[in-house]
């Protein structure tokens, strides 16, 4: 409002500016009636030629204006999607995986909300609410799945031995030399838990680098 009467006001400098008001608020809306109509039940007389059968006040049916105005929202929201190209999303069901965008980590879907577009996605740190426009269904797997307390190490047989820093200084600290593993043990202890999928549903397979 404020930018188109600054567009009037200017337009109108050498003018008087209050029938340029008068003008802009008996302007006739969407739904057919001026604001004076709306606010007042009549029309405001202009420095336009009007019949006096014009100027009898008439209260607007309400359903009729609320009608119109629901109308003109549902046009609107129309003409918007058709530019964007907006489409409906799939839904997604409860215990399902998703990639959250914004915190940039894997959740599970939880439950539906009522409102649209809204899931409870339990996550790591705590359960959120997000858009349905923010979670990408994902087939990684999420951090706390992945129970790596239960998981037994391997005992690898090391070969110590007792070395001594310097033979001529007596009280020298003994220090344990330990047998180096082969670079071909490296790889073999690699367990595909240590492989990663990403969201497109590749598995991504670090390299076995030689360490001498």
């Amino acid at each position: 409002m404020d930018k188109n009467f600054k567009k009037h006001f200017e337009k109108s400098l050498d003018e008087d500016p209050y029938l340029m008001m008068l003008v802009l608020r008996t302007t006739y809306l969407e739904n057919g009636y001026s604001p004076p109509e709306l606010l007042m039940g009549r029309k405001l007389r202009t420095n336009l030629p009007m019949t006096k059968k014009s100027l009898i006040p008439k209260i607007p049916e309400a359903e009729d204006i609320r009608r119109k105005e629901l109308k003109y929202g549902v046009n609107q929201k129309n003409y918007y999607d058709k530019h964007h190209r907006v489409k409906d999303l799939q839904e997604l069901e409860p215990g399902q995986v998703v990639w959250i965008t914004d915190q940039r980590s894997y959740g599970r879907i939880k439950a539906k909300q009522a409102a649209p577009r809204s899931y409870l996605v339990e996550t790591p740190v705590g359960i959120i609410r997000p858009n349905r426009f923010h979670l990408p269904p994902s087939s990684g797997q999420l951090e706390y799945d992945q129970d790596d307390t239960t998981k037994e190490l391997p005992d690898f047989p090391r070969d110590s031995s007792p070395v001594s820093l310097s033979d001529d200084m007596p009280g020298t600290p003994i220090l344990y030399r330990s047998s180096p593993t082969p670079p071909s043990t490296f790889s073999a202890l690699r367990s595909p838990e240590q492989f990663y999928g990403t969201r497109s549903g590749w598995t991504v397979r670090p390299p076995d680098r030689l360490d001498l």
